[in-house]
């Protein structure tokens, strides 16, 4: 699990009513379980891998199907309006454009409630964060990121240590839904 905003780590925790009982991996969308069965789903950045909206529809859906009502459906994705050209030159499996209005617009289009969202840049949140995170952009507005590892020149191994540097402090959001209704 990825280090998380330990508010919203809480929250969930309080909400379904303990810790982590059980972890499974899956090649989503679809999730091989029966009905109303889980209390909790995480994701963190795995959505945006998805191949296209129809695909996280699809997901969604199975979102629904197999919560308990009450259960909660927790994401953590990168925001494609703040990585903008980032998003798909970092990684070539990033397809699923995620933003919180669209991630907002698919909980209501399976009766999930968005309970919260957060945004975060690495480590740091609001108004501090947000500033780390122009800094770097603007320290790092000149690499380009086309260089794979590992790097046979100077030059091309700064590049590459400067890009990742501006992506760890590319914003990402992590946002709750909750199921709301069989």
């Amino acid at each position: 699990m990825m280090s998380l905003n330990l508010t919203i780590l809480c929250e969930i925790t309080l909400q379904i009513g303990g810790g982590i009982r059980q972890a499974k991996n899956y090649f989503i969308p679809n999730l091989q379980e029966e009905n109303a069965s889980y209390d909790c789903i995480m994701l963190t950045h795995v959505f945006e891998h998805l191949n296209d909206c129809n695909e996280a529809k699809k997901f969604m859906s199975e979102v629904h199907r197999v919560l308990k009502p009450k259960g909660l459906v927790f994401i953590v994705c990168p925001d494609y309006m703040d990585w903008a050209k980032d998003f798909h030159g970092c990684d070539f499996t990033h397809n699923n454009i995620t933003t919180v209005r669209r991630v907002m617009e698919l909980f209501v289009g399976e009766n999930l409630e968005t309970v919260t969202h957060k945004y975060t840049y690495a480590c740091f949140e609001g108004l501090f964060g947000y500033l780390v995170s122009r800094l770097v952009k603007l320290a790092t507005f000149w690499t380009r990121g086309n260089c794979l590892e590992p790097c046979h020149n100077i030059s091309a191994y700064i590049d590459i240590k400067a890009y990742k540097l501006r992506l760890t402090f590319s914003r990402n959001f992590s946002i709750i839904g909750q199921k709301v209704s069989q």
